[in-house]
């Protein structure tokens, strides 16, 4: 019985049980693939739908370098992703892993008793990826040009965006952030060059609502001050006299009856408060737009902060303020109310961030990270509903080590562990993994992968011979160091730990080649291009003796004897047949032998999925019938609904006949519960045709 992880909800559970049938067929797909690997940039644990290639590389970047059209090495995902697309199927998914963030740390000049620069603030890649060590920042001085008034200098941030992506990113190759410790806008002068007088101050936090305007109006001695919101508001008036000094009509704006309910004003730096507003302020013709009067002030460190963070066109880092461990309540307080530009001094040239890479090098030191990155991903995805899963990236029989050397587990085993997590949670779905390539393409190199991949060497241990074994993960992470706890699932039927290799295709050899407009020809171990073919088939027809469409030759030949071998302990493998087409020499899965031996009802990737399409019609045609009564009427109509479903599936082809019975006893009427119990006959497909021949002289 699979455990019931949903205890409280109500739903659909599923128990598939091996009742002795020997040979099995092909079933339904709605042809869905997800491709889990490593890419050269976006997001990672995100599923996001594959659309076309252009697109794709526009988020996950480039599998190839553009300077010299070479493939890079250990960028996976995206050529999977055309393989699957190219053997045939439209609908895949992207889900990427591996890789770790650039980052770095801005430093201020220090305040209060701090005798030294400190850290302010922490820049991140918004993504996994080397191309973010090329983000860099910096602190400078700027001129705007202001078409009211002498080009004015402000301080800002600078980040600049990866040269390799600016072109396709918009918002341009710079982010700038600028330092704005004056008001809002200024009222100018009515002399040559006109300079600020009074600064125009926002009594809210932020940008002013609405861009504000002025005009003076004078006539022989005496004028009026025109304050209005935006091009259309009524005008507030302010009289000046050759009396009224600055000070005093800054005093009269100030007053709450009149526009101090959204605007304030003060002297700008070096104006005589005592100075006569008539003769400072000259006439205009018309409405004058306050300079910067729709900016908002980037004042203290939280304000840069939230202006990186929030900033639509700013698709490369995040920022965080750093706070001195142990700093006092008035430190913490002086540092973020000193202002930005007397925080950071001008800078001479940008400073870059570091420690991004794309994915991690595939070698076995580096196994028990990538293993952890995966458990990340499988939990992040576990209720992503697909037909297939394909893992790239990693070979399905690299081992890997726990802390200690007690247990190993390989990336297989984990794999398929996540898709009979999958499917414990009722959405039917199996994976695709690839082995590792033989050595080298000489007869004896492989004639040596051959017997390593069928244990002729005669190891115990039973994980060197295809088979994965079902466990419980107990993942505790602290800080920097993680651990992991893998409990065994026992059978209670057999007292054996459980397996799940039934859930998973393992494609072994040989490696296939592909054609690629960019790269040109390159070998891949064909895992994808297999996902993308089945997810083409009928449920009537299974992946045996199918053509991999896109497959342009083998890198090696397998003997029959070999592949024969191979096909024995549940591997997948490629052959050539007459004319040159590459074919599936047998669709199977990595199901475990039963304990007496005989093969699994579900070693064969046919049976498993007119036995996902069967229970997909019966959990259609029962949905509805949740939340109805648990009583004959209602078990009458449900039988009949899916006897329908079923007799539609037989019309079809892909199961020769069925039968089922519903029935609750009196303690599952009590917990709201009916059973179902489905047998299946599956067409069985047509493995060996044998032809006796016999000469006669004549008839």
């Amino acid at each position: 019985m699979m455990p019931e992880i949903y205890e409280h909800l109500p739903g659909f559970q599923v128990t598939y049980k091996d009742g002795g049938l020997i040979a099995p067929i092909d079933g339904p797909t709605t042809g869905s693939v997800l491709i889990i690997g490593t890419a050269t940039d976006g997001p990672v644990g995100e599923a996001t739908r594959y659309v076309k290639q252009e697109s794709a590389e526009s988020i996950f970047g480039k599998y190839y370098n553009p300077a010299t059209r070479q493939k890079i090495e250990g960028c996976t995902m995206l050529l999977s992703a055309m393989e699957a697309y190219n053997a045939g199927c439209r609908d895949i998914r992207l889900v990427r892993y591996g890789g770790t963030f650039a980052s770095a740390v801005v430093k201020r000049e220090p305040v209060g008793a701090e005798s030294a620069s400190q850290d302010a603030i922490k820049l991140t890649s918004v993504y996994n990826g080397s191309v973010y060590n090329s983000v860099g920042y910096k602190v400078e001085t700027t001129v705007v040009e202001n078409l009211y008034t002498e080009p004015t200098i402000n301080q800002v941030f600078k980040i600049e965006k990866p040269a390799i992506k600016s072109n396709s990113w918009a918002g341009g190759k710079y982010l700038i952030y600028p330092f704005k410790t004056t008001s809002a806008g200024q009222i100018l002068s009515g002399g040559e060059p006109k300079v600020p007088v009074i600064d125009i101050v926002s009594t809210s936090s932020g940008a002013l609502d609405a861009m504000i305007y002025y005009k003076v109006v004078i006539e022989a001695d005496d004028g009026t001050l025109y304050i209005r919101r935006g091009k259309t508001g009524q005008p507030v008036e302010f009289e000046l006299t050759d009396i009224k000094t600055l000070n005093s009509l800054i005093s009269e704006i100030n007053q709450e009856e009149k526009c101090g309910t959204y605007l304030g004003a003060a002297l700008s730096a070096d104006v005589l408060g005592t100075d006569v507003a008539l003769e400072v302020l000259g006439e205009t013709e018309d409405y004058v737009a306050i300079p910067n009067g729709m900016d908002s002030d980037i004042i203290m460190l939280e304000d840069l902060v939230k202006a990186i963070n929030e900033d639509q066109y700013n698709n490369v880092v995040t920022a965080e303020v750093i706070i001195p461990s142990g700093a006092s309540p008035e430190l913490v307080e002086t540092i973020m109310s000193t202002p930005c530009d007397e925080l950071f001094p001008d800078t001479d040239s940008y400073s870059y961030l570091t420690g991004g890479t794309n994915f991690l090098p595939y070698t076995s030191d580096n196994y028990l990270d990538i293993y952890q990155q995966l458990h990340k991903i499988y939990e992040l995805i576990g209720d992503y509903q697909v037909d297939s899963v394909v893992l790239t990236g990693v070979n399905c029989d690299d081992k890997v080590t726990f802390p200690g050397g007690a247990f190993f587990t390989n990336f297989g085993e984990q794999f398929a562990n996540y898709c009979a997590d999958v499917n414990e949670r009722n959405y039917e779905m199996f994976g695709v993994i690839g082995m590792r390539p033989a050595s080298n393409s000489t007869a004896a190199g492989v004639s040596a992968r051959v017997k390593q991949l069928i244990n002729s060497e005669g190891s115990l241990n039973l994980k060197d011979s295809n088979n994965y074994f079902r466990y419980a993960t107990r993942y505790m992470e602290d800080g920097s160091e993680f651990s992991f706890e893998l409990e065994n699932i026992i059978d209670p039927e057999t007292s054996l730990q459980k397996t799940v290799g039934q859930f998973i295709n393992v494609v072994a050899m040989p490696e296939l080649f592909f054609v690629d407009p960019i790269i040109g020809t390159y070998s891949s171990n064909g895992a994808a291009a297999y996902a993308g073919l089945v997810s083409s088939l009928n449920a009537e027809s299974a992946p045996t003796n199918k053509i991999i469409p896109n497959a342009v030759g083998m890198k090696y030949s397998l003997s029959p004897s070999q592949l024969n071998d191979l096909t024995g302990f549940r591997y997948v493998t490629f052959r050539q047949r007459h004319g040159g087409a590459v074919v599936v020499t047998d669709g199977c899965t990595a199901a475990s032998p039963l304990v007496d031996g005989t093969k699994s009802d579900y070693s064969r990737l046919s049976t498993l999925r007119i036995t996902f399409a069967a229970v997909n019609v019966v959990r259609t045609c029962a949905e509805p019938f949740i939340g109805e009564p648990n009583e004959p009427p209602q078990h009458n109509a449900l039988n009949t609904a899916i006897r329908s479903g079923l007799d539609k599936m037989k019309a079809a082809g892909a199961i020769s006949d069925y039968r089922f019975n519903i029935n609750a006893t009196i303690r599952q009427k009590i917990l709201g519960e009916c059973s179902i119990d489905l047998e299946l006959i599956p067409a069985l497909e047509l493995r060996r045709i044998r032809v006796s021949v016999a000469l006669k002289p004549t008839f």
